[in-house]
């Protein structure tokens, strides 16, 4: 199961729209649920998607240097990724 915000979803296909025709690849971060108030129905330790990374941040040394400037460091464990010219199809 993958759990993510309303608003997330929201900026997510507004990158993926302003991407097209080309691609998005962009680095996702969570949060536990025991961090949102008032308390959800999950387990408090449940990640819940939250934040994105911009993917034009720390480019130009991430091209040279092969280093991922952009997303700090252990954060950014899921990514969407969009398709444009691909299947029509959700994937997980």
């Amino acid at each position: 199961m993958v759990y993510v915000t309303r608003g997330l979803v929201e900026v997510l296909l507004e990158l993926a729209a302003d991407a097209e025709p080309d691609g998005a690849n962009v680095v996702l971060s969570a949060t536990s649920a025991g961090a949102f108030e008032p308390p959800l129905d999950l387990d408090p330790d449940a990640p819940i998607l939250t934040h994105f990374y911009l993917p034009d941040a720390g480019r130009s040394i991430s091209n040279v240097f092969g280093v991922d400037l952009g997303t700090p460091p252990g954060r950014g464990r899921a990514r969407f990724v969009t398709h444009p010219q691909g299947e029509l199809a959700v994937t997980e």
